[in-house]
């Protein structure tokens, strides 16, 4: 009988749970995201019940790849919760920045993610030689769905942008923008808010202004990560993650920019993932 593998892919707006049995995927779910640097334990441990009943404990090995997870007590953490409700499943439990990389396919290269949060790595095989980018919302996250959200607001807030923009943005959270910053500030989860108006953002990308926070925003990112790796204009670099795929064209146009050497573009990792754990003996 084939192995039972629980796989899951998470940044701070969602989950992706594939269970698989040898090669095949026998169950899909998708669930809220995981971030332990923003979320209490308690309400973790409640979302992994709810997964945990609507899998099944019939499980051999999970596979938890999350965001929020560079620092062991964190990785810890994870695994004590997971492991309390599958006992007998071996757990392991790695940083999203592994799964960025083992997604990929490559056996060397950068890659960035480019989500809710943002984050960068220059790997050989599993190693990653160096990691930039990933201090969080607060103190970086350039690139990032949470970044676009808070510079399209602030543009908007000290007038920078058309009113169509403004309008546009209110438009879609039924608040004014004054209320939007409040909304955001009393958030439990600021950088999954702010992230949310990277999709209106993406509807309005090619109103004068708009453009232009979006491509700044990538320059930042380029320029505090990728540029940062010794010889990167001649090393591939690929891109995971909903607001590198959404925003390819103006991704691309920054890389140009910087002279950075684009591979592939991915929305989500998890069927790389999968294929990435079906070739291992």
């Amino acid at each position: 009988m084939s192995q039972k593998l629980l796989l899951a892919e998470s940044g701070s707006s969602k989950t992706e749970w594939r269970l698989c049995e040898g090669a095949t995927v026998v169950k899909t779910l998708k669930s809220p995201g995981f971030n332990p640097n923003i979320q209490t334990e308690s309400a973790m441990r409640l979302v992994f019940e709810e997964v945990i009943q609507h899998i099944g404990r019939n499980i051999d090995k999970i596979c938890f790849y999350g965001a929020g997870l560079a620092e062991v007590s964190q990785r810890k953490l994870m695994h004590g919760l997971l492991k309390a409700l599958v006992p007998q499943a071996h757990v392991q439990i790695e940083h999203d920045m592994l799964a960025a990389v083992r997604c990929t396919l490559r056996n060397k290269g950068i890659v960035c993610i480019l989500g809710t949060g943002s984050n960068s790595a220059h790997y050989n095989q599993d190693e990653i030689l160096e990691n930039l980018g990933g201090h969080g919302y607060i103190f970086g996250d350039e690139g990032s769905g949470a970044n676009i959200g808070k510079m399209i607001i602030k543009a908007i807030l000290q007038g920078d942008l058309p009113e169509i923009a403004k309008t546009h943005i209110e438009n879609y959270a039924q608040l004014s923008v004054a209320e939007i910053k409040i909304g955001v500030m009393r958030s439990e989860k600021p950088n999954v808010t702010l992230a949310s108006f990277a999709k209106p953002t993406a509807e309005i990308v090619e109103i004068p202004g708009v453009r232009e926070v979006v491509k700044q925003n990538f320059l930042d990112f380029l320029d505090t990560t990728v540029c940062r790796y010794q010889g990167y204009q001649f090393i591939d670099t690929d891109f995971v993650g909903s607001i590198a795929f959404y925003f390819s064209d103006v991704l691309e146009e920054a890389c140009r920019k910087r002279k950075v050497k684009v591979g592939n573009i991915l929305k989500d990792p998890i069927d790389n993932l999968i294929l990435y754990h079906i070739q291992q003996p």
